[in-house]
């Protein structure tokens, strides 16, 4: 493979530190998609709780839902029943708050394989220019 020919004496040095800078860049791109991969992990972790804490809710005023009807209690029927209304509403809430987390999620991993990929493409640009220059100091030390 010929050597690239340069216009100016720095101009490969410098192509290498954009180079450099672009995997800094990447690097900080990376590092933040981290971040929001471990607050999408925790707000994972808070649904999941919640999840648990209004099935067992549900649970227990079905419950007593069915206890008060096997004993004609009207009253507290109507009262359970306005219950289960609002755990159902909060666990439709819940239900677009897992879905909007787990879409997030999705989007944090693909764009951590897209930077993943640019990383490893940056580190082989950077290591084909510190192989380019090396050959350069060899021909320079030969002529």
């Amino acid at each position: 493979m010929p050597l690239p020919i340069y216009k100016h004496p720095n101009e490969g040095e410098e192509e290498m530190k954009k180079g450099w800078v672009r995997h800094e860049k990447l690097c900080a791109q990376l590092e933040a998609c981290s971040l929001d991969l471990k607050q999408n992990e925790a707000q994972m972790t808070i649904l999941t709780a919640t999840g648990g804490e209004l099935k067992e809710k549900h649970k227990k005023i079905r419950g007593l839902l069915d206890e008060a009807k096997a004993n004609g209690q009207q009253k507290e029927l109507e009262e359970l029943s306005k219950e289960i209304e609002n755990v159902e509403t909060q666990t439709r809430v819940w239900l677009n708050e897992l879905h909007d987390v787990h879409d997030k999620r999705v989007d944090i991993d693909c764009q951590m394989i897209r930077l993943g990929a640019e990383v490893k493409k940056n580190e082989t640009y950077v290591q084909l220019a510190c192989i380019d220059i090396e050959r350069m100091e060899l021909r320079h030390e030969i002529r």
